[in-house]
């Protein structure tokens, strides 16, 4: 959601009202409130996606071996028993 909606929402905004500021129709201060909401937004999805890889790791790490590989065993147990 934040890396398809959010963060190309705001770029769009921001973006437009740079654009609107330099032709005279927004004050410097709206600019600046657009590209701060740009900023956070790209740091909670920076976050987001830190979060998730040291939860990968972590669970990795529980279960001994990489999350890829324990999802391929998984599905060749589950052909497994529909063969069965």
């Amino acid at each position: 959601m934040l890396k398809k909606d959010v963060l190309p929402a705001a770029k769009r905004v921001f973006e437009g009202l740079s654009e609107g500021y330099r032709q005279g129709k927004f004050r410097y201060l709206d600019v600046l409130d657009a590209q701060r909401t740009l900023f956070k937004a790209q740091a909670t999805y920076i976050e987001a996606l830190a979060n998730y890889h040291e939860t990968s790791v972590e669970v990795e790490r529980l279960i001994g071996q990489r999350v890829d590989k324990a999802r391929v065993a998984r599905g060749k147990r589950e052909e497994y028993r529909e063969k069965k």
